[in-house]
């Protein structure tokens, strides 16, 4: 996990949601993370960095999308 840790540290970055388990009959760790406001070309950057650690064996990323303006917001605008 200090490895997995670093990839982010290095570049300035915090995790707000941090989610470790070891996965049943595998018995592999499995790590989820999650950073807010990191964008597309940053989140590819961790996961090669991700990706070359030793042992590692698959990484996944994804965006979450921002929330649409509420209806209130463009009614009032």
């Amino acid at each position: 996990m200090a490895r997995v840790l670093e990839q982010l540290a290095k570049r300035g970055l915090m995790p707000t949601k941090w989610y470790s388990d070891v996965g049943g009959e595998s018995a592999l760790l499995q790590i989820d993370i999650q950073v807010a406001h990191l964008d597309r070309a940053a989140g590819e950057q961790v996961a090669r960095g991700l990706r070359a650690i030793v042992g590692v064996e698959h990484v996944l990323t994804s965006v979450k999308a921002e929330p649409p303006d509420s209806i209130f917001d463009r009614r009032c605008a």
